[in-house]
């Protein structure tokens, strides 16, 4: 009776650990597929609007319909009507700034995460 209880509870164990095994993997898969995907991406857009999750994460509206994300601090480094520019096969943005207080162009590394979506409005 022990034995089967115990064997009850290694298989329950084991279908957790196989459980979180391949939700690390499909988000693994996930993550390489989005950097992919922005590698590959070229545009020049401007900013059009912006919103701030509760100093979790602040959202940029493009013209182009993008969406980019950024973790705070951003310290006013990209505003609303600043130009974003983003090469093919480059991981870097460069941003053309409307006033000249702020320095002319000033390029974002994108690191571990996507900062772009597609939004639809």
């Amino acid at each position: 009776m022990k034995r089967k209880k115990l064997d009850q509870l290694f298989a329950l164990f084991f279908v957790c650990i196989l459980t979180v095994l391949a939700f690390a993997y499909c988000n693994e898969k996930n993550k390489r597929r989005k950097q992919l995907e922005f590698y590959n991406l070229e545009f020049s857009s401007k900013v059009v609007s912006s919103n701030s999750f509760y100093g979790r994460s602040i959202e940029f509206h493009l013209q182009n319909g993008f969406t980019l994300y950024f973790l705070p601090p951003i310290n006013n480094r990209l505003i609303i009507g600043d130009s974003i520019e983003k090469k093919k096969m480059k991981e870097r943005m460069n941003i053309m700034f409307i006033d000249k207080v702020r320095e002319s162009t000033v390029t974002l590394q994108n690191t571990t995460q996507n900062p772009f979506s597609k939004s639809e409005h």
